[in-house]
């Protein structure tokens, strides 16, 4: 995957104790405080979510990311003329799971509101 370049140097002035929290927020959810302050600005929408909910939506994109390599596989293998029943049943596992996880983690997010 292709780092992301950001050309704008942008310098601010915090108090301790604000910079301090900045700190805490970014490490609670694994990014640093540039990431932090990015995902702000873009989704300013968003609630600041506990480290459950984060640890919640890691394990979701690293088993959506799995179901997608599994489903390129099964569609490989269904060009190149290899594609059988079995595989079809697979692509249906994969789907139902990855529409499980989204469900239970949307399920989650709305009970905490």
């Amino acid at each position: 995957m292709r780092k992301k370049i950001y050309p704008e140097v942008f310098k601010l002035r915090l108090k301790e104790s604000d910079r301090q929290k900045l700190k805490k927020a970014a490490a609670e959810i694994g990014i640093t405080e540039s990431q932090y302050i990015r995902l702000l600005i873009n989704q300013p929408h968003i609630k600041r979510l506990d480290q459950q909910s984060y640890v919640a939506i890691k394990r979701l994109v690293n088993e959506i990311n799995k179901i997608g390599v599994n489903i390129n596989q099964i569609a490989k293998n269904n060009n190149s003329q290899l594609y059988s029943e079995i595989d079809k049943r697979e692509l249906f596992k994969y789907l139902k799971r990855q529409d499980e996880y989204v469900y239970e983690f949307l399920s989650k997010l709305r009970m905490e509101k």
